[in-house]
């Protein structure tokens, strides 16, 4: 007669403020916020010289640092201090100009998303003040997609300012060329707020201009898909 054996798989658990950062393909819950995470594979981001001390995360990892949970870096295997770096959109600049030939990595845990109205949307921060083009911080790969829907609020620092809206973008990747269409109510007055983007080695990034003396922070869900 045949055995038969019921197996329980779980998955690693704890609270947000414990989670770490996950091995390729481990899946993470935490259960005080009951929010999802999966590990990613190590991206190499640069290599040292001893003087530079900002570099760009690459284009492949696809999605801004600000949609990814608990970026961590490292030089040649190490991981750096929290306090040793600081992250801005797409950069990240460490205190310390890390040593000639030193290989530096990044790690982080990307969200899952699940639709329903316990999961926290991903935030970008605008700074106040800020000209025309200025990096959002959110990008794809135009080789991969070409269209991207995003919901979103706005809200600025101020605590004076609201906006919900829907942002749809489709890339031209042959000609280089995009449209944007930024549909909007402003919930209480006109906020400075302008979206736009630009193409850089087929990577397209959603830019802005915020005339506000006041951070504005983006709350937002998207879809991307290609034509």
């Amino acid at each position: 007669m045949t055995d038969t054996r019921i197996s329980k798989i779980q998955v690693r658990r704890g609270n947000m403020a414990d989670l770490p950062i996950l091995s390729e393909g481990e899946l993470g819950y935490a259960l005080d916020s009951r929010r999802i995470f999966i590990g990613n594979s190590t991206h190499a981001v640069g290599t040292g010289d001893g003087n530079e001390t900002s570099f760009t995360v690459p284009s492949s990892t696809t999605y801004p640092l600000t949609s990814l949970y608990n970026p961590r870096f490292y030089l040649d295997g190490n991981e750096v201090g929290a306090n040793d770096y600081t992250v801005a959109g797409t950069t990240v600049t460490f205190n310390t100009a890390p040593a000639a030939n030193i290989a530096i990595t990044m790690r982080w845990n990307s969200e899952l998303v699940v639709r329903n109205n316990l999961v926290t949307p991903p935030t970008l921060e605008l700074g106040a003040s800020q000209a025309a083009g200025s990096n959002t911080g959110f990008s794809f790969d135009t080789t991969n997609h070409n269209t991207l829907f995003m919901n979103y609020s706005v809200k600025l620092g101020s605590g004076t300012g609201f906006r919900i809206g829907n942002l749809r973008i489709v890339v031209d990747s042959v000609a280089g060329t995009y449209y944007i269409d930024d549909q909007y109510n402003t919930l209480t007055s006109n906020m400075g707020l302008t979206f736009d983007g630009s193409i850089s080695n087929g990577v397209f990034t959603l830019t802005y201009e915020n005339t506000e003396t006041s951070t504005a922070t983006v709350y937002y869900t998207f879809e991307l898909w290609k034509m």
